[in-house]
């Protein structure tokens, strides 16, 4: 709204003394009622007419008061009805057109750019959420594999067991609740091995000189030795080493020689060296447990136990061809005791030769040579209790 400007000082200084105005040019004063409506402000003042209590001007109406009796009185009336004339006039004036301020502009940006805010932190939160459930599924994957090959680990941990040489590979045992069956009954089940493949370094070869081979097939472990041959077919397990034990074999003679041939199991061994006890049970039910000093059957030397100190039979041996027989032996310091099909065959037997060792496998052919004199073993399911 434009500002409106005091009429007050242009007008006319009152004199104190006569009561009366002045100027640098006199006005005379009036003497009779004019007639026009609005008070002339050009050079002079003019005294107002009478006019009616209300009257228009131009734009408005205003109130006009009675006359004044004095020439004070005149002046305050000029000075309100300037004032009335102002007010009626900025009353009516018509108001200018306002654009948008800067305000409203500033406003708007302020809304657009909070409503691009807002769809981008919506968009981002959608996609927060959505790698976060792929990370949670990711990672209960991840747990459920790692508990499902922790499970895995936790089984052939249960189903293995460490050779007492370090040489030797890690074997899987099928039951670690197995008891052992034999007296006194106790121990570690430390391998239980189907004997399908090479765990504990058996020893895989074939002996030209001698004729005797030890190999793996159709799921077992075969040993050959030839008739009339100077060496018995001798196979270890080069990664186990054992004091006190019980040792279980299961034995298959497939064919053997005409007398003196069959098989057994060694213990308390060492390949390098060739010392070792050997328990043979020929095919006719007699046995023959024998400390060994070196290679060969002339090594041979110190008979414990059997034939021909002993010419009796092996109660429980099944002497029917291609018939399995399980063998044991329990081995404490100097003490042994032989089983056969879980039935006590002899013993204890003492003899204090060799302290420790490995275990083994072994064949021998008959006394005479020819291919019907080779003997044909086939052993599977070993199992050791250590004491």
């Amino acid at each position: 709204m434009p500002r409106q400007t005091s009429t007050q000082g242009n007008l006319p200084a009152i004199s104190s003394e006569s009561g009366r105005t002045h100027n640098s040019s006199t006005r005379p004063h009036p003497t009779a009622p004019h007639t026009t409506n609005q008070p002339s402000l050009t050079g002079h003042i003019a005294t107002p007419a009478p006019v009616p209590s209300h009257q228009s001007s131009g734009n408005g109406s205003f109130y006009a008061p009675t006359k004044p009796t004095t020439e004070k009185e005149e002046i305050q009336q000029l000075y309100a009805e300037l004032d009335e004339i102002n007010k009626a006039n900025t009353g009516t004036r018509p108001l200018p057109h306002k654009g948008r301020s800067s305000f409203d502009k500033t406003v708007l940006w302020l809304i657009s750019i909070l409503v691009v805010v807002l769809v981008l932190g919506s968009s981002a939160g959608v996609f927060y959420l959505a790698s976060a459930n792929q990370a949670k599924n990711s990672a209960l994957q991840a747990t459920a594999t790692s508990q499902s090959q922790s499970a895995a680990q936790m089984t052939d941990a249960a189903t293995q067991t460490t050779p007492d040489q370090t040489t030797g590979p890690t074997i899987p045992t099928a039951t670690v609740n197995t008891a052992n069956p034999y007296p006194p009954k106790t121990g570690v089940l430390v391998i239980n091995d189907p004997l399908s493949k090479n765990n504990y370094k058996w020893q895989e070869y074939t002996d030209t000189n001698t004729g005797n081979s030890c190999k793996f097939a159709s799921g077992a472990y075969y040993v050959t030795s030839i008739g009339n041959s100077v060496s018995a077919g001798t196979c270890f397990a080069q990664a186990t080493d054992f004091t006190n034990f019980t040792y279980q074999v299961q034995m298959n003679i497939l064919q053997a020689g005409t007398q003196f041939s069959g098989g057994g199991v060694m213990f308390r061994g060492n390949s390098q060296s060739n010392i070792y006890y050997y328990f043979e049970i020929y095919k006719s039910g007699r046995y023959n447990l024998t400390a060994c000093f070196g290679q060969g059957k002339a090594n041979c030397t110190v008979q414990i136990s059997g034939y021909p100190k002993q010419t009796a039979t092996v109660a429980g041996f099944n002497t029917t061809p291609r018939q399995p027989n399980t063998l044991a032996v329990v081995a404490h310091d100097t003490a042994f005791d032989i089983y056969v099909n879980q039935q006590h065959a002899l013993g204890p037997i003492y003899d204090g030769n060799f302290t420790h060792g490995m275990i083994g496998v072994y064949a021998t052919g008959g006394l005479d040579t020819g291919p019907k004199e080779a003997a044909e073993v086939v052993f599977s399911n070993v199992k050791v209790w250590r004491q």
